[in-house]
């Protein structure tokens, strides 16, 4: 199933090729519009020209990890509304707790599913 026009849009940014392709079509299937980048740089780059409701967003990375996206986003009055949920192999509470603390709305732990994809998403959706 294909989103609608009219549907959410989320950045999904994660340098691993399959971890996007699997949260991408999650997020089809549930009706978002999904948009993939591959590194904390190119997630700037786009933000900087697109909008979206929600971010997927990994946090070891290559180059800008993701909790560096995260102050970027927060820090700029036009993006600092945005839902922006972790994307993480990090699964220990304190780790978890942590990113929260950092800012980010909520934590998903790869692998996901398509249920916990939803259920994170679903206060962005609203929008």
């Amino acid at each position: 199933m294909n989103a609608l026009p009219d549907a959410p849009r989320l950045l999904i940014v994660d340098d691993n090729t399959i971890n996007r392709q699997l949260a991408h079509a999650f997020a089809e299937l549930i009706g978002w519009a999904a948009f993939e980048v591959d590194c904390g740089e190119r997630a700037l780059e786009v933000l900087a020209h697109e909008s979206f409701n929600a971010i997927l967003l990994d946090i070891s990375m290559p180059g800008i990890s993701g909790v560096e996206v995260l102050k970027a986003v927060r820090a700029n009055p036009d993006w600092a509304d945005y839902w922006v949920v972790a994307y993480t192999a990090h699964a220990l509470p304190e780790e978890t707790e942590q990113l929260v603390k950092s800012g980010f709305d909520r934590v998903l732990v790869k692998p996901i599913t398509i249920e916990q994809l939803e259920e994170a998403l679903a206060p962005a959706a609203a929008d």
